[in-house]
């Protein structure tokens, strides 16, 4: 199944991946984020038990958030961002909600999360930006911690370092170096005191995809080297990857395949060179929600087991309705209500 929406949008703790170089702000609004169709007002998800009846099933009690699912309302702005989020447990009790505070320029500024778990707490989020809109400083506050996120970009407005500070300690820095064409060719993490902790160099091909990584990962005991390596079809889509490769015989191996359409239609993760290898595929239907999740071990003496999903969708092409199955057998469904603008 596709991401869920919750925690989703915009506050961008990785390094830069979540950046976009020249315009994080106005690049996707948070429909477009989640896959939603149409002008989307709320979105309010109930999650229910099935019961098993002979050769079907009928719908028990409501149950508590289990994995991505989660029993929530989600409203929307006229923009096409969440303007707030809460989350519930089954009686119908808050456990969680997000406030969002955007500008006059639709770019968010705020963010409030609170958890009302146990005796409660809350989280601030406050986004600061720079003459192009580009995020320039992130402050993450809760009761006793404070982390400020520093960004530097160089004149194309293209990110080069991130620095993360803690209670006024400086604790990461990450720096990134482009080729000519805009591509990250090397990001270096430093730690505390610019403690050396992760470098990646990257070769890209003509048309600006990544074809090899080199990675470095220095730890207290070892310094740990690997690469990773791309394939892609006429159609630049990613066919093959091969991740973590240490020895040529040792990796973890990804094959894609795709609709006509250019969607993802499934993904094999297979670990080469290992002594018990368990194949993992991932199928979409060609809406783009994950469909089918099997674990399938080498050997065929061990049970496969196989989680599946079947959807219902509305008019606008969203989904309404999700069954969840293990190995066949009907485990929850989860229902949506969406409203829309007029």
């Amino acid at each position: 199944m596709k991401k869920t929406l919750g925690i989703l949008l915009i506050i961008c703790c990785s390094t830069f991946s979540c950046s976009n170089p020249k315009n994080e702000s106005i690049v996707k609004d948070d429909l477009i984020r989640s896959g939603l169709h149409g002008k989307v007002k709320s979105i309010e998800s109930e999650i229910f038990k099935l019961i098993v009846e002979k050769d079907t099933f009928s719908i028990g009690e409501k149950i508590n958030g289990f994995s991505m699912d989660r029993n929530a309302l989600i409203e929307f702005n006229t923009k096409g961002n969440i303007s707030g989020y809460k989350e519930f447990y089954a009686n119908g009790k808050v456990s969680k909600e997000q406030l969002y505070t955007y500008d006059s320029e639709n770019r968010l500024v705020k963010r409030k999360e609170i958890d009302h778990y146990g005796e409660g707490a809350t989280t601030a989020y406050e986004l600061m930006y720079d003459a192009n809109d580009s995020i320039q400083q992130v402050i993450i506050a809760s009761k006793d911690y404070k982390r400020i996120d520093n960004i530097q970009r160089n004149k194309e407005n293209y990110p080069i370092r991130k620095q993360i500070a803690i209670n006024d300690t400086i604790l990461s820095t990450y720096d990134i170096v482009y080729d000519a064409e805009n591509n990250v060719i090397e990001e270096k993490e430093f730690g505390y005191k610019e403690r050396p902790v992760r470098i990646v160099k990257r070769l890209f091909n003509a048309n600006n995809l990544p074809l090899k990584e080199e990675v470095t990962e220095y730890n207290n005991y070892d310094t740990i080297q690997y690469t990773n390596e791309f394939e892609y079809d006429a159609e630049q889509h990613l066919m093959l990857a091969k991740y973590n490769i240490e020895r040529d015989t040792m990796y973890m191996e990804v094959k894609n395949s795709y609709y006509e359409n250019g969607k993802l239609k499934e993904t094999v993760n297979t670990p080469k060179g290992s002594a018990e290898q368990v194949m993992r595929v991932q199928r979409f239907n060609d809406h783009g929600e994950m469909s089918e999740y099997a674990i399938i071990p080498e050997d065929t003496s061990k049970p496969q087991n196989v989680w599946s999903h079947t959807f219902t969708y509305d008019a606008q092409n969203n989904w309404i309705e999700k069954i969840d199955y293990k190995n066949g057998k009907p485990m929850k469904m989860t229902k949506r209500t969406i409203v829309y603008y007029k």
